[in-house]
């Protein structure tokens, strides 16, 4: 198919939508054609909360003949919005059946990728586990198996941090109370060292900020900050169960990520037929400083295992 870009150079998607769920709506893409021979690739973006808009880069995967499917998880961007209560009753059982419900709807549940970051990933790890048919591979992009160890890893990514920075970031962590600016220029120095490193252009316009839940829901999932995970799945945990994984799965993350090395070794040791790809520049949202060799990672993988199914 002929594709139009958008001013990013992002393939235009050639489908929106949205899928009915119980009480709510979701809000979902589709770049490339859904008739392809090639498997559709879903991805799932991080936060909780964050939407689509910061993995509209991964649309050039379509430029491969893969389709690729975006969406926003319920309680964020142009989906359904969620009030203080329902975001008290959340639980990864809701986004697993949110998911599933978009893969029926789609007409995609006989074979289909899923690609999960951070969060994301975290949602793609307990769908894999599920083992449903028609998941033909999982791409794990700066993804966990383990609170405990993320937060471990944050500390000392955060104790680490060179000058002014980690000097409060140790204060803080020593117990010293925190003034908000004081946070907030850790957190900044933070994502900057781990997170991406220059400006970034993904924002969709469209989705406005006003009245946009996504920050309440990472707030009471996630917690206060990328360092500070604490909030409802600060003590999640797969690792026990990832021998139970029986998809190929490749486990990617940026070289200055705070997904470490360490996070992601949990991933591979635990993943059977699990392959690595450790992206030299990148950090956290590993496309924004390494777009090049991130996207030849995921195409390699992709393309290895259309050669095994052929």
């Amino acid at each position: 198919m002929n594709f139009s870009f958008d001013e990013f150079a992002n393939p235009d998607p050639s489908l929106t939508g949205y899928a009915p769920f119980g009480a709510y709506e979701t809000w979902y893409s589709v770049t490339g054609s859904l008739e392809s021979s090639l498997t559709p690739i879903i991805v799932i973006h991080g936060g909780p909360g964050s939407t689509h808009d910061y993995v509209t880069p991964l649309r050039q995967i379509a430029l491969g003949g893969y389709p690729v499917i975006h969406y926003d998880q319920v309680g964020c961007g142009f989906s359904s919005q969620l009030g203080e209560a329902e975001i008290a009753d959340l639980t990864m059982d809701f986004f697993l059946d949110e998911l599933n419900n978009l893969i029926q709807w789609l007409g995609v549940a006989d074979d289909y990728i899923l690609l999960g970051h951070s969060w994301g990933g975290m949602v793609a790890l307990e769908h894999a586990l599920l083992q449903p048919k028609g998941l033909s591979a999982v791409i794990l992009s700066s993804a966990l198996a383990s609170a405990a160890t993320w937060k471990s890893e944050a500390i000392r990514l955060g104790s680490a941090l060179a000058g002014r920075a980690g000097e409060d970031f140790r204060a803080m962590k020593n117990g010293t109370p925190t003034t908000s600016e004081t946070y907030g220029l850790i957190n900044r120095a933070y994502s900057t060292a781990h997170l991406f490193s220059g400006p970034v252009n993904w924002v969709d316009s469209g989705i406005d900020p006003e009245f946009d839940s996504g920050d309440a829901v990472y707030r009471a999932l996630w917690g206060s900050s990328e360092f500070d995970f604490d909030g409802r799945f600060g003590t999640w945990s797969v690792v026990d169960r990832l021998g139970e994984m029986t998809t190929p799965t490749l486990v990617i993350w940026g070289e200055h990520d705070e997904s470490t090395r360490l996070v992601n070794s949990e991933l591979l040791q635990g993943i059977g037929e699990s392959v690595e790809a450790e992206i030299l520049g990148g950090g956290h949202v590993t496309w924004a400083d390494a777009l090049t060799p991130y996207l030849a990672a995921v195409m390699s993988f992709l393309g290895a295992l259309d050669g095994e199914r052929a």
